[in-house]
């Protein structure tokens, strides 16, 4: 990929998006990749919903409410806030990519009143955007298999992510972290609950974040319970739980999706943690919510 990221942290174009709250006024939890090759995106545009876009490849230029131009490249932030007209240009050939959030609103009024998003600059320069590209990955795989009743934890969860984009504050308001501190803990505990059909290299992590191998490994068994590689196996089956509780994807697919080699190996690995099958754990969890 030219004028961009990373290639490895290229997903597919997708959009996913669903409404919670009451029936006669909804609001909406949505979250896409997209590919884009217009030269006008939007102009003088009033979003109906509160829109959060990161950059992730190619050019283009943002102009706010105010006349205000500002140049987009990869790792930048813009936001499209109800109420507010804004234009955006792509530069055609430039290969655009974006990852984006969404919400209704009322939802994300809320938030920039409490200070977990911020309206007051729509522009702004993102923290760690391939990072940011897996957790919004993560959160709309997980949000197109959610059961109805599990919205509201969706909501949670895309709060913490606008709040993430917009201040990864806990390293610079106490000063710098040491280079094994909690934050390359918590950086890898985001790393290893998601993109599980990508390979995650501990020691290459570790060269990022500047922390010895050894003792980064005995650091994070210390403060997690589990050795990084465990921690992963153990994520990535409980995520193999709940989306065979959802009863939206065939095995085949979660196995593919969860980043097994085949359907064979996710049934081995997953009888041993669990005792079943993944087609009799399924089974299982169909007939509790019968019998309720």
């Amino acid at each position: 990929m030219q004028n961009g990221i990373n290639v490895k942290h290229r997903y597919p174009q997708r959009i996913v998006w669903r409404t919670i709250g009451p029936t006669g006024a909804p609001s909406r939890l949505g979250a896409g990749f997209m590919h884009k090759t217009r030269a006008v995106d939007f102009v003088d545009f009033d979003s109906p919903r509160y829109v959060l876009v990161a950059v992730l490849a190619g050019a283009g230029r943002y102009v706010d409410d105010s006349g205000a131009e500002y140049r987009l490249e990869p790792g930048m932030l813009f936001q499209r806030i109800p109420g507010r007209r804004q234009s955006n240009y792509i530069a055609p050939e430039s290969g655009w990519y974006e990852c984006y959030l969404e919400t209704g609103m009322d939802f994300a009024a809320a938030l920039n009143q409490m200070g977990v998003i911020d309206w007051s600059h729509p522009v702004r320069r993102l923290d760690r955007p391939a990072e940011f590209a897996d957790l919004v990955h993560a959160f709309m795989t997980g949000l197109a298999v959610a059961r109805e009743e599990t919205l509201p934890a969706f909501a949670v969860q895309l709060a913490e992510l606008f709040r993430l984009a917009f201040f990864p504050s806990a390293r610079t308001e106490s000063g710098p972290e040491p280079p094994d501190g909690n934050h390359a803990i918590d950086a890898a505990r985001r790393r290893l609950e998601s993109g599980f059909d990508r390979p995650f290299d501990l020691h290459s992590f570790c060269r990022e974040h500047n922390c010895g191998y050894e003792y980064f490994r005995k650091k994070f068994k210390a403060v997690v319970g589990l050795p990084p590689l465990q921690y992963r196996i153990k994520r990535r089956l409980d995520t193999a739980a709940e989306l065979l509780t959802a009863r939206t994807l065939p095995v085949s697919e979660i196995a593919a999706l969860l980043g097994y080699s085949s359907p064979y190996e996710f049934s081995a690995q997953f009888k041993r943690a669990f005792g079943r099958s993944p087609k009799y754990f399924r089974a299982g969890a169909e007939g509790k919510t019968k019998k309720s």
